[in-house]
């Protein structure tokens, strides 16, 4: 009975460690056939596989066990006989499982069956780890399809890109989507299959879908370019068929037609740029019909060059048909320069004999002199300059005006100095609005110091005569203070 019970208990440890070997084998190799396949693929913006790891793991473990317990179906034999132990049950129990007499704990305790059991476990546990870690190989990636795509683009386009950046950035997204669309296969991990079909060619539509909407941002940026074009085209093209009529019609064509001719070279790098941007987007166009859509773009675009063309042999043409009016108008032009000469003599005249700079002025009355003659002086500029204008578009000599360079001159220096005097006697006025009781006179003296501080700072002003009229009424305002203090001082107040 020992011999064969030995025998028997021998022989079911010796299948429980060559059932966990060849498990081990299977499990360890890679390069045997796959036990199970595995699908990975994007769910909710997450990598997910189908099923999940832990339960891949749980059921592989769940085998496991049912191969070591499989000697429980070897019931063991009475004592000295070899007839199956009956089932065994407590006194009055007959709800309860019955308990069989199997071999399965005395071999499950066997030191080489429980090694190969944990050996078992491990190549799991490794298993396990090798397949998470192909799922975060793919995890890296989520900016691809998490990335709020809208938001990015919108500040992308708001800071204007030049054609390299969008370039740059095709390029890259047409990279990562024929790196995806190769990995659309399935690979072997340990004893495992899984296919990454699902999930590469989701990421390889992802890359597509920047792919496209890059070229939709990209083409309402070109867009807007190319209507403002065509509509300053056709303003361009507007003007120049008038009529002039007056001098001041005549400048606003030869306006137009110097725009043309010194904007020329400007549009036409304008035009090249934008046939460039269209020619990228048809070159990373990805369908059949968005490859059409660029093209009919492209072609469109492409008659910009012939178009404003035409514009500037337009414009050359009118330039020649208004020679003789320009000759005519030229001579009114001459004529608004030599009395505009006068304009400016009489006003250095009148400066020097009523201005805000004379020795003689009274400061408050300067203080409009130099509001008036800036005014007028202001008024006269805006006048030289459409003179300039004009001598520009009548190919005539710039004409100079020194007599009104003068007074500018001599206007913003008076300036300086009558804005200190302006907060001089804001203060002073400040002060005779004051209650005698609310005067501090340390904070008058402080005020006044820094008021003549400010004086002094105007470097080469010193020798004019206002100068030296604001200094003397700051110096007179000072020396007044000390009487000030006397008066408010306590031995005079119940004098």
């Amino acid at each position: 009975y020992q011999y064969w019970e030995m025998a028997v208990f021998n022989a079911l440890v010796l299948m429980v460690l060559k059932a966990l070997e060849k498990i081990h084998n299977m499990l360890s190799s890679s390069g045997r056939k796959p036990l199970f396949k595995l699908k990975t693929s994007l769910q909710n913006s997450e990598v997910v596989m189908a099923p999940p790891v832990k339960e891949a793991t749980k059921l592989l473990s769940v085998y496991i066990r049912n191969t070591a317990e499989g000697c429980r179906e070897f019931v063991r034999w009475m004592d000295g006989s070899c007839l199956e132990m009956p089932d065994q049950r407590s006194k009055g129990d007959t709800d309860g499982d019955p308990l069989v007499m199997h071999f399965s704990s005395e071999v499950l305790r066997m030191q080489q069956v429980m090694s190969a059991a944990v050996q078992v476990h491990q190549d799991i546990s490794k298993l396990a780890a090798r397949l998470t870690r192909h799922v975060e190989g793919w995890r890296k990636y989520s900016d691809i399809w998490k990335t709020d795509r809208v938001q990015l683009l919108d500040k992308f386009k708001a800071k204007a890109p030049k054609i390299a950046a969008f370039e740059e950035k095709f390029a890259k997204f047409q990279k990562q989507a024929a790196y995806f669309w190769g990995l659309a296969k399935d690979v072997n991990i340990g004893c495992v299959c899984v296919s990454n079909s699902a999930l590469a060619l989701a990421v390889h539509e992802e890359c597509c879908s920047w792919t496209r909407a890059l070229a939709a941002a990209m083409r309402e940026l070109d867009v807007l370019s190319v209507n403002s074009m065509r509509d300053r085209m056709a303003a361009d093209r507007a003007a120049l068929q008038q009529q002039p009529e007056d001098l001041e019609q005549l400048k606003g064509v030869l306006h137009v037609i110097n725009a043309i001719r010194t904007g020329g070279m400007q549009m036409e790098l304008q035009c090249s740029d934008l046939q460039e941007r269209y020619c990228t987007r048809l070159l990373y166009a990805i369908t059949d019909a968005e490859k059409e859509t660029a093209a009919a773009e492209l072609a469109d675009t492409a008659k910009l060059t012939q178009e404003w063309a035409e514009v500037c042999e337009a414009a050359e043409a009118v330039d020649v048909q208004l020679e003789g009016v320009k000759r005519k108008f030229s001579q009114t032009t001459r004529q608004q320069v030599a009395d505009f000469m006068v304009l400016t003599q009489q006003l250095e005249e009148r400066m020097r004999s009523s201005g805000p700079g004379l020795p003689t002025v009274q400061l408050p009355e300067g203080v409009e002199r130099l509001k008036a003659f800036q005014e007028e002086v202001d008024a006269l500029s805006k006048q030289r300059e459409q003179l300039r204008l004009a001598e520009q578009l009548f190919d005539m000599d710039i004409t100079s005006y020194p007599a009104l360079s003068k007074v500018e001159s001599e206007l913003r220096k008076l300036a300086q100095i009558y804005a200190v005097y302006a907060e001089h006697a804001d203060a002073v006025k400040q002060y005779s609005n004051m209650l005698w009781s609310e005067l501090d006179v340390g904070k008058m003296m402080e005020g006044v110091q820094g008021v003549a501080t400010k004086l002094k700072k105007l470097k080469g002003l010193e020798n004019m005569p206002v100068y030296e009229l604001v200094q003397a009424e700051i110096s007179g305002f000072a020396d007044s203070l000390p009487l000030f203090k006397e008066l408010k001082s306590e031995s005079l107040r119940y004098v």
